[in-house]
């Protein structure tokens, strides 16, 4: 399978990266500086650092994002088959507290929702002759997910600088169902929620919270590791095509 990752150098990125060539597959990553994974790659077994290309550009950047496309159609000797994109992107903030604003060069109001426009309109234009998967990971609270988050989650939402990227995610989720809607499109989707995200990997696979169940509580969460196993799964089969799971490890 081919994989485009972007945002392969955050705390989930470079988790889905590791998990996406332990699986055994092609993977370009756009990155805009390829030295942050140096520490990574260098520990990679060969057959799995010879699965990995690294494309240097912005996902803002529409002509990046277009050659980080032809880049992973090129890794396969089947063009016509599917193309998975997995986008961690979210939100940088001017500093490490979780209130404050994002930072305003590096995550405009519309970063992750132009990154996502910018692989819809590259792909239409890609030498790339197959379908393409848009896998993003966006949040418990985002769109019709709101019912499901805690009341003090939505408070927050409500009264704080995490709006912006709430909004931002929220705008991600219509560009992907508008691609998608269609009979034969070559557009699929997927839109994942993980509670409170923990770092690293607890050894927990991701459990789906079935969204009539109402309310998550607010101390649900899902760790990192088990947010790039539950992509990888997406990624290789249909179930959550089409579909907006949350889930909890």
């Amino acid at each position: 399978m081919q994989i485009l990752i972007l945002g392969a150098t955050g705390r989930t990125g470079h988790l889905v990266l590791l998990e996406s060539l332990r699986r055994g597959h092609a993977v370009t990553a756009l990155v805009r500086n390829p030295s942050s994974l140096d520490d990574l790659t260098s520990t990679l077994p060969l057959t799995q650092k010879s699965n990995l290309t690294l494309v240097i550009g912005s996902p803002l950047d529409p002509s990046d994002v277009l050659n980080a496309i032809n880049t992973a159609s090129s890794s396969s000797n089947n063009n016509n088959s599917q193309l998975v994109v997995i986008s961690t992107l979210n939100s940088r903030r001017t500093s490490e507290s979780p209130w404050a604003q994002p930072h305003p060069t590096d995550s405009p109001p519309r970063m992750m929702a132009d990154s996502i426009s910018n692989v819809l309109s590259a792909f239409s234009t890609s030498k790339h002759d197959g379908s393409i998967k848009v896998i993003h990971v966006s949040a418990i609270g985002v769109g019709k997910s709101t019912v499901n988050a805690h009341w003090l989650l939505r408070t927050l939402i409500a009264h704080s600088n995490i709006k912006l990227t709430y909004d931002d995610h929220f705008q991600v989720e219509e560009e992907l169902k508008a691609a998608g809607n269609g009979t034969g499109n070559k557009v699929k989707w997927v839109i994942v929620r993980p509670g409170r995200l923990t770092e690293g990997d607890d050894g927990n696979k991701a459990k789906v919270w079935p969204a009539e169940k109402g309310m998550v509580g607010m101390t649900a969460k899902c760790s990192r590791g088990a947010v790039a196993g539950f992509l990888l799964d997406a990624a290789e089969g249909n179930e959550w095509d089409g579909k907006d799971p949350i889930i909890l490890s």
